[in-house]
């Protein structure tokens, strides 16, 4: 595994990229960078080609300069990255935001995808109650800082924290790293996407659906509701795990992503 960057829109966007083979993007979530994927990356780079990016304004990659950022836009700085690397084909994985993301890469540029998994993640748009929730975590980042923010939010994405902590200050780190005003501009591009329902309907690809049955922002019902959706779907339902089953129950996913991605390129 190293690390690789691309000069996008003048600004820098980081990735790491490992292994060889069939090529597997992992996309990480709202307030997280690559670094959650490493037990991921390490499990299976001995079969495939990893590339774990970076979005913009996230752990080494710079913020882009747009006043409204979209959940698109994000999608299109990651398909430069597949440029980078002259890939024609490959597996899309993506967590909470990274799966928002990989519905609209996948209308973006559906041709590239072999396969899609939405981690911890839904193709619904905001409800009323989450657009108000967000909004009101927007306020609370403009009048306490970034840092106070994600100290209230972070503990609550794992399931037993008490046996979480290490992975929580861990997790803290790599996010206090992250501005207030990409923050913001997250949060912005979520309550602007669409709803996607019809793109896991009408999707002619296999569906990877992971949920935990903690997950207090994914409800683990609506997840077994939207695997329901697509015509070839998958699901894993990690019973440990809240919203970060990539570190909760790390082994389980590994086996769960290495036994789909090989049904895929078989």
């Amino acid at each position: 595994m190293h690390s690789k960057e691309i000069i996008y829109q003048n600004k820098r966007l980081h990735y790491k990229i490992g292994g060889s083979g069939n090529l597997v993007v992992l996309l990480h979530g709202f307030a997280e960078d690559h670094q959650v994927w490493i037990h991921q990356f390490e499990a299976l780079e001995k079969d495939f080609k990893i590339i774990a990016p970076d979005l913009p304004g996230s752990g080494l990659s710079e913020a882009l300069e747009t006043e409204h950022l979209s959940i698109e836009d994000l999608a299109k700085a990651i398909d430069a990255v597949i440029d980078e690397e002259n890939i024609k084909q490959f597996i899309l994985i993506g967590h909470s935001m990274g799966g928002y993301i990989s519905l609209a890469y996948e209308q973006l540029f559906s041709e590239k995808i072999k396969a899609i998994g939405l981690f911890h993640s839904t193709c619904y748009d905001d409800s009323q109650v989450k657009i108000q929730n967000r909004k009101k975590s927007i306020e609370f980042i403009k009048n306490n800082g970034s840092e106070a923010f994600l100290k209230t939010i972070i503990p609550d994405l794992y399931f037993n924290t008490s046996n979480e902590l290490l992975h929580i200050e861990n997790h803290l780190s790599i996010a206090k790293n992250i501005s207030s005003s990409t923050l913001i501009q997250y949060y912005q591009s979520m309550i602007c996407r669409p709803n996607n329902e019809q793109v896991v309907k009408k999707i002619n690809k296999p569906v990877l659906f992971i949920g935990g049955s903690h997950d207090k922002l994914i409800p683990i019902e609506q997840t077994i509701n939207e695997s329901c959706l697509a015509d070839c779907s998958f699901i894993k339902i990690l019973k440990n795990s809240g919203h970060m089953g990539m570190i909760e129950e790390h082994q389980k996913t590994n086996e769960t992503l290495n036994q789909f991605i090989h049904f895929v390129n078989k």
